[in-house]
């Protein structure tokens, strides 16, 4: 939870993560260099070399997203990893145009500061205003675009309505008309990536994409058009960045050209895409244009409701609290987040159907996991974010066959669905008690809520203490006294019923006295990314707690057991026991 505290270690830790951005800078000019004199064509075993100019970077932002992760500035840490999966796809050559990846990567670095500054000076940490540069940095790997996520719901019904059986009177000059206008299309997006007349370039780009419109009409590709339309228009009046994402999109749109160019009328029948849809529709919204294109597309599928950053993130609080999100935006983001939960666990019970040899269908499951995982963090539920992602890493390792189990597979999905509800239920505020589940109907003593406060702030204690060690340059002496803190916490824990909660506070004081205070070496700063993981997951379990929640947060549980397993110290579930009467816990 991003407390004001753990924004003043943010302040600390300003002066650190501009120096470590800054190497990585002075490397990636390197690399650039060293590239060039050998005319682009790097040699990828060199780039995975201790000192090669990228893995040099790559190790200043890791270092950086730790520091952050630490600080729980969870939206920072997001755009620092999305940074470093740039510079590992640079490092093995696997990108078309390396020059623009460097180029979205200075700009990434240049953002950061900016963005810590904005929270340090009490600005509004959700990552929705890091949207942009997170899509440029998707956008030069060729992945999904955050604006995919379910978290920006604009209204699709328009879709419905279409005749996808529209009458088309001659198929052949169709597939004529269209591949002619594909080259004026191709020609016009040549001439804008070049940097060459870009005004005439946009304009034969509307004209292409009014054609296309017409030529679609009665279809639901007329929508696709009639928005690709009032993207070129935004583009054209610059109230949309010409950025890495709006070239990716008008590639993928591109494709959709030569899909009606290939298969004339029959492409009506093809399946719609929605997601390249969603993401034009978002860059469209997020304009705030008043010019004709863009006003008839925001009125057709009510886009003013549909933007996270619609609902007055600039004046939310800085925590794990989704008050900036209006009960109606909500409900359609978690029904969204449950329906993809659906599809993972058919595929999921496909695979355990096929006895566990049919591994497609556990693949099939990542897209749908990658999509929840990016939701979440556009709605700011980092720990169920972090979840998602240890499912991910645990179906990865069944599909490759190194090792992963099927329970806790099972485990992790049914607990963030409960996670998910919960969330959806803790946030409608208008929702009466006895409209609740039996399991949310908790009543907190006093005694409870001050135990629970005490324990919270001195959690918070020993993440100032971490945020202080990595100030330190990770001197093991800053953290002299924190296992005994820790163990301190783990017995008032105990007292209270919460064997769960202890057994992983007891786990983390012999991690941090045995491999930070002890260890003639610090430990690396992935291990720092998952002690962060396991604090931060244990911190928001309880302030669910505090809240009266008692069901939907054994995500979270789940996720600090995995984490802190990860670092060599495993936890068993602890049997339960009759906690004392004045402090027990439900």
């Amino acid at each position: 939870m991003e407390t004001h505290q753990t924004l003043q270690g943010i302040g600390w830790l300003s002066g650190e993560v501009e120096s470590s951005l800054a190497l990585a800078y002075d490397a990636l000019e390197e690399y650039l260099r060293d590239a060039q004199r050998a005319d682009g064509a790097a040699d990828t075993a060199s780039q995975h070399c201790a000192d090669s100019p990228l893995q040099q970077c790559l190790d200043y932002f890791h270092q950086v997203q730790g520091s952050l992760k630490i600080a729980q500035c969870e939206g920072g840490a997001i755009l620092v990893a999305e940074m470093e999966a740039v510079v590992n796809a640079l490092s093995t050559n696997s990108l078309g145009n390396p020059g623009e990846a460097c180029e979205v990567l200075v700009q990434g670095i240049n953002s950061v500061p900016g963005y810590l500054k904005q929270l340090v000076a009490g600005g509004s940490a959700h990552p929705t205003s890091l949207v942009t540069m997170l899509n440029d940095l998707r956008a030069v790997r060729g992945e999904h675009l955050f604006t995919e996520s379910v978290s920006f719901t604009p209204n699709l019904d328009i879709l419905d309505a279409a005749d996808v059986a529209a009458l088309v009177p001659n198929p052949e000059a169709l597939r004529d008309l269209v591949k002619k206008l594909r080259k004026m299309y191709q020609a016009a997006l040549l001439g804008l990536i070049k940097a060459k007349s870009t005004d005439n370039h946009l304009k034969n780009l509307e004209k292409v994409t009014a054609r296309l419109r017409e030529l679609c009409s009665g279809t639901a590709r007329e929508q696709l058009w009639r928005t690709a339309g009032a993207f070129v228009e935004g583009l054209f009046h610059l109230s949309i960045p010409w950025s890495s994402a709006s070239r990716f999109l008008l590639r993928e749109l591109d494709k959709e050209i030569r899909l009606l160019a290939d298969k004339g009328a029959a492409a009506f029948d093809e399946p719609f895409p929605r997601q390249l849809l969603n993401n034009l529709l978002y860059y469209v919204a997020a304009s705030g244009a008043e010019t004709p294109r863009i006003q008839t597309v925001c009125q057709a599928f009510n886009l003013q409701a549909a933007l996270p950053s619609a609902h007055n993130t600039d004046t939310a609080d800085s925590g794990e609290s989704s008050a900036w999100l209006d009960n109606q935006l909500i409900e359609a983001v978690s029904n969204g987040l449950i329906q993809e939960l659906e599809s993972v666990k058919d595929l999921v019970e496909e695979f355990i159907a096929s006895a566990g040899v049919n591994a497609g269908s556990l693949r099939q499951t990542l897209s749908y996991l990658k999509r929840i995982a990016d939701t979440l963090a556009m709605v700011s539920q980092f720990s169920l974010r972090q979840a998602t992602l240890s499912i991910i890493e645990v179906i990865e390792e069944l599909v490759d066959g190194n090792g992963g189990e099927m329970d806790t597979l099972a485990s992790l999905i049914m607990d963030l669905e409960s996670a998910v509800n919960a969330w959806r239920i803790h946030d409608h505020p208008e929702l009466d008690a006895a409209e609740l589940p039996p399991a949310q109907r908790l009543e907190v003593s006093r005694a409870r809520v001050k135990l629970l406060q005490e324990v919270i702030g001195d959690i918070d204690g020993v993440k100032q203490s971490v945020l202080a060690y990595v100030s330190a340059r990770r001197d093991g002496s800053v953290l002299a006294n924190t296992p005994a803190e820790l163990a301190q916490i783990a017995a008032v824990l105990e007292m209270a019923g919460l064997q769960r909660c202890a057994a992983i506070v007891k786990a983390c004081g012999h991690y941090i006295q045995n491999e930070a205070v002890s260890a003639a070496e610090a430990p690396d700063w992935r291990d720092l990314d998952t002690l962060a993981d396991v604090i931060a997951s244990l911190d928001h379990y309880l302030a669910d707690k505090l809240a009266g929640s008692t069901d939907g947060n054994h995500a979270l549980l789940s996720l600090a057991e995995l984490s802190i397993s990860k670092l060599g110290y495993p936890v068993e579930t602890p049997p339960q026991i009759q906690p004392r009467a004045a402090l027990a816990m439900p």
